[in-house]
This record gives structure tokens, sequence and C-alpha cells, in this order.
């Protein structure tokens, strides 16, 4: 059975649970496109420098986590 659950939202008027589960989805996929736009833009400035991100992993330094006994 399913039922229609309403949130109150401060001053914005009530939305289903479905509504809100689907705002908060694609806040998460815009999120995710701005991301992905941003890494592109660094991708290039490295280029720019001749660098790729391989390059950045290959030299950077390791850190090593030393568990305590």
């Amino acid at each position: 059975m399913y039922k229609n659950i309403s949130v109150y939202l401060g001053d914005e008027e009530l939305i289903t649970l479905e509504h809100k589960s689907s705002i908060e989805r694609y806040e998460i996929e815009e999120e995710n496109k701005i991301r992905a736009q941003e890494i592109a833009l660094f991708t290039l400035k490295l280029k720019e420098y001749g660098i790729s991100f391989s390059d950045l992993v290959n030299n950077s330094p390791n850190i090593r986590i030393q568990e305590r006994s």
C-alpha cells in the first residue's frame, strides 16, 4: 500500500516525500554536472603546463598511515 506523505518546508508549501526525493536527486545530478565541468577545466589547465592527472598521482608524495600497535 502506497501512502502519500506530505512534508512542510518552512515558508514553502507542502510537498510529498516523492517530490522531495525527486528534488534531492535533481540537486545531486546538478552537483555532479558542476563537478564534471570543474574536472574538465582543471584538466585543461593542467595541459597548459604539460601535466596529466597520472603525472600528479605518480609525482605526488605518498602518505602512509601506520597502524598503532
